[in-house]
């Protein structure tokens, strides 16, 4: 893997990029609330989703609040809030095991 810095750097274990349950929601939804709608400017928000009626003729009987809180972690997920989540493989634990024995 290649840093920002263009230096490589060798990761150990299992790698899950865009892993929408580790994206922080709070987070998620300031991201979704610098999005500016409408003629008028409008910031996107909870409020502004849910009783927009345009969206309720297309959702019918879904819960819209849920809606809201799907779209919000995709689109962080999808466009704005790449997420890499690293845990160590079994045989890197091994290895740690190994050097801290190797050591003493």
């Amino acid at each position: 893997m290649k840093t920002s810095k263009g230096e490589v750097v060798d990761i150990q274990g299992e790698i899950i990029l865009n892993d929408i349950g580790e994206i922080d929601y709070e987070q998620a939804v300031a991201l979704a609330q610098s999005i500016t709608i409408g003629e008028e400017g409008q910031h996107l928000s909870e409020n502004v989703f849910t009783h927009d009626t345009t969206l309720q003729v297309f959702i019918g009987d879904l819960n819209a609040r849920k809606l809201w809180r799907l779209s919000v972690l995709l689109y962080a997920m999808v466009a704005k809030y790449p997420v890499v989540k690293i845990e160590p493989s079994l045989i890197d634990e091994y290895l740690k095991l190994y050097r801290l024995f190797a050591l003493t």
